[in-house]
């Protein structure tokens, strides 16, 4: 079992709160509570908050662990690498090719992953 943590909210005060575009920010504070860098319509932000995920989610057993066990994992070692450079450096700009490909290779391994749950869930008898 893991916990995730979101750090990357770009409150008011805050120093990320200059990356976003202030006009789609939350009214309520019931909108605030489900406010994440993720759903900005800020780029640099959006690839911070992905690049950070990424980064400390590949830990052994965390979920870059689980979704490319084994030999799948060089799919996207070269990914991690150059994750981490870019957290090292903190630099978080021209993601979008990179995105879209770990991306696709996430949607891949979650359709893999859901297979086997079926197979699990339901044996034959």
């Amino acid at each position: 079992m893991t916990q995730n943590i979101y750090a990357y909210v770009a409150l008011p005060g805050s120093p990320m709160f200059d990356l976003i575009d202030v006009r789609t920010l939350p009214q309520t504070m019931a909108e605030w509570s489900n406010y994440s860098l993720n759903q900005t319509y800020n780029k640099q932000a959006s690839n911070l908050y992905h690049i950070g995920g990424f980064h400390f989610h590949s830990g052994k057993g965390d979920k870059t662990d689980r979704n490319f066990p084994g030999l799948r994992r060089l799919l996207i070692a070269s990914f991690e690498l150059i994750i981490h450079l870019r957290w090292k450096f903190r630099y978080f700009g021209h993601f979008d090719t990179e995105k879209r490909i770990i991306e696709a290779l996430l949607k891949r391994a979650s359709r893999r992953s859901e297979k086997s749950d079926v197979v699990y869930n339901n044996p034959i008898s």
